[in-house]
Parts: structure tokens; C-alpha cells; sequence
């Protein structure tokens, strides 16, 4: 406990409010809000959207947020591919989003496990967990393009668990398969 409590004092000591009224983490705009506001969103989004189009809108929100993080972070703090990958799971879990193990992490697959998700189903509050696979998704392409290797192909991705604990893996097909 006493490291998590040491990460988020150094987290916390690094935000900056501008003058502008944004938040700033590590040359990232931040917003702080509380969880229920933002589970109401996903509420109503479901609602409106229906199962399908609002799954793919948090898995397309979840891969296009880990990716554009990394990309960042990796400008900002410099490091390994991996090292960023641990540092964006470490930050999304001290921001309360839940506590995150990498199990596996290779360019063409990853497996993350979320202990207490901030997404998990609630009374009338949708599970979000379509938001992990698509981390997940975008944590295999800021792997490969690391590692020089085109995105071409496609992503299968699957979820397993409910309610605080969940699993995510991510395999890069490209043989179409």
C-alpha cells in the first residue's frame, strides 16, 4: 500500500492547474469528475445508442485513448514500449479507474487484468468493459508500431469475467484469421 500511496502523491503532485482552467498531467489535459457522472453518461449512451453501437464506441474510445497516452507519455518521459504500456496501466489505476496486472504483453498479444473495475454493471449502470478491450487493443498497436511493425490486419479481442474482476486479451491477426 505504502507504494500505490507514494505513486499517487507523485501523481497528484504533478498536475497543474493553467490558466486557462485545464489539467495538466505530464503534458496531458486531465478532467476530474466524479465516477457516477461519468457511469450516467454511459447510461444514457446505451440507451440512445443501443448494445452494439455503444460497444463499439467505448472499445473505439478505450483503443483510441491508450494509444494516443502512450504516444505521449513515450514523448514526454522517453522509455521502453513496455515501460510506457506499465506506466499508462499504473496512471489509468491511480486515477480510480481499478487496479491493473499486465500478464502478457508481446506485440502480437496482451492480457490485462482489472481488479474492482470503475465500469463494472451497477443497478442500471451498464457494464463498460468494451472500454478495457479496446486499451487493450490499442496497447498492440503503440506495441508494434514500436517495434516498427505496420498495424495491418485486425485485432480479436475478448473479455472474460464480470461485475470488479476482468480479464482482457488482445491477438493481432493478420492472416485474416
Amino acid at each position: 500500500m505504502p507504494q500505490t500511496s507514494n505513486r499517487f502523491e507523485s501523481l497528484r503532485s504533478g498536475l497543474r492547474l493553467e490558466a486557462s482552467g485545464r489539467l495538466v498531467l505530464s503534458g496531458q489535459e486531465m478532467i476530474l469528475l466524479p465516477r457516477h457522472f461519468f457511469r450516467y453518461i454511459l447510461r444514457e449512451m446505451k440507451a440512445v445508442a443501443g448494445d452494439a453501437a455503444f460497444s463499439e464506441a467505448f472499445r473505439k474510445a478505450g483503443r483510441d485513448g491508450a494509444v494516443e497516452f502512450c504516444r505521449r507519455h513515450r514523448q514526454v518521459e522517453g522509455g521502453t514500449p513496455r515501460q510506457t504500456v506499465e506506466d499508462y496501466l499504473v496512471q489509468v489505476g491511480l486515477r480510480g479507474w481499478g487496479i491493473f496486472s499486465l500478464d502478457r504483453i508481446e506485440v502480437e498479444c496482451v492480457e490485462i487484468g482489472i481488479r474492482g473495475s470503475a465500469l463494472s454493471p451497477e443497478g442500471d449502470l451498464p457494464d463498460g468493459h468494451a472500454m478495457w478491450e479496446g486499451v487493450a487493443e490499442g496497447v498492440l498497436v503503440v506495441l508494434r508500431e514500436a517495434a516498427g511493425i505496420e498495424p495491418v490486419g485486425r485485432v480479436s479481442v475478448r473479455s472474460e469475467g464480470y461485475g470488479d474482476e476482468v480479464r482482457v486479451v488482445a491477438v493481432w491477426a493478420t492472416d485474416g484469421g
